[in-house]
């Protein structure tokens, strides 16, 4: 059986010091369990507007430099520990525009293998139809992917297109369920795609529900 390697991406506003991906380390590396290994991949702090921009050329169909070169990052960070640590699966935690990142990659990038993948509060697509979430799933380029929200995140809701919204506010939701825009409940989708709804703010599960999304890394 394969041991995991945990790899964090964080969003926008990251800090060098006292940074969730940080603390949550420190959180895992106190496990008992010595079966996991955990990597913080980090692009540095950028400005909030980077994210409407980078929906604004995808929209547009335009090249984005700076999504180039962090989507090649991403992928290069990944194939090291492939090549490093073979005979561990990777899991993914991701939150907010890290999230986005990690969606980009799995749209343009087909020989990578994931165990699971946790969005935390992430502006992506929400209609689980237009993103590439099903194949991956189908096709075992992903174990279990799961999606982390809450109507009370202020960043996800403003970003948000109504009345569709976008992952980290609404959740997956179908285009035939309306009720999947009202409150997402922890749910599978036919295949192992999740729901889990709070109550939390943009940060506030990455401290409160450590255990949870450790758990959901390494099932």
């Amino acid at each position: 059986m394969n041991k995991t390697a945990i790899v964090t991406i964080h969003g926008i506003k990251w800090r060098a010091k006292d940074d969730w991906q940080n603390d949550f380390g420190d959180y895992l590396l106190k496990k008992k369990d010595n079966g996991f290994k955990v990597f913080h991949f980090r692009y540095g702090r950028v400005m909030a507007v980077t994210s409407w921009l980078m929906s604004s050329t995808k929209f547009l169909k335009l090249n984005s430099l700076f999504k180039s070169q962090q989507i090649k990052a991403l992928k290069r960070f990944f194939k090291k520990i492939e090549k490093t640590f073979p005979d561990h699966d990777i899991s993914v935690l991701a939150h907010s525009f890290g999230g986005w990142l990690m969606y980009e990659l799995l749209t343009e990038c087909e020989d990578l293998k994931f165990k699971n993948i946790v969005f935390a509060h992430c502006p992506i697509d929400s209609h689980i139809e237009n993103t590439s979430f099903w194949n991956l799933l189908q096709f075992e380029k992903v174990k279990r992917v799961y999606c982390w929200c809450s109507h009370n995140d202020d960043v996800i809701g403003k970003i948000a297109i109504k009345p569709f919204g976008q992952n980290g506010f609404w959740g997956f939701i179908r285009f035939d369920h309306p009720e999947d825009r009202e409150r997402p409940d922890e749910k599978p989708y036919g295949i192992e795609l999740y729901n889990v709804f709070t109550k939390e703010d943009h940060s506030g599960i990455l401290e409160k529900y450590r255990s949870k999304l450790f758990s959901q890394l390494v099932e």
